[in-house]
Order: C-alpha cells, then structure tokens, then sequence
C-alpha cells in the first residue's frame, strides 16, 4: 500500500522534513510528491533540488496529478 502524510508543523518546514527522509539510510528510498499552494519557479526548483521526486501546485490538475503519481509509481 501506499501511505501519505502531511509534513506541515510549527517544529519543522516542508524543506527540513524533506531533507531528513531524504538523508536518511532507509528512508531515502521513500518517492516523496509535494503538492502546493505556492508556484513559483525558485520555489519549484528548490523542491526538486532538496529531493522530492515530484512537485504540483495548486489548483491540482487531476489529469496531471494521476499522470505524475502514476509514473512515480512505475519508477520504483
């Protein structure tokens, strides 16, 4: 199965959160998308940069979304 989480707290950012899955032995391995409500292009590619294997921005695009989600998958 495929488990999601939501990584928005007081203690840590979005960027934090990510850098630990993704430097971490095990959990590196995770394939993590990050939806979002800001879409800029410093902000799109500072995600993609810190380790997130995909970026979407709100308002979703279903198509778009299902299509990115579904190669993401098929990658692993």
């Amino acid at each position: 199965g495929h488990e999601h989480f939501q990584a928005q707290s007081e203690q840590m950012t979005g960027f934090e959160f990510l850098g630990k899955i993704k430097n971490h032995p095990i959990k590196r391995q995770l394939k993590v998308a990050v939806g979002s409500s800001r879409n800029f292009d410093n902000d799109r590619l500072t995600v993609l940069e810190s380790g997130a294997d995909v970026f979407i921005s709100k308002p979703y695009n279903l198509s778009e979304l299902t299509l990115q989600l579904s190669q993401l998958v098929t990658k692993s």
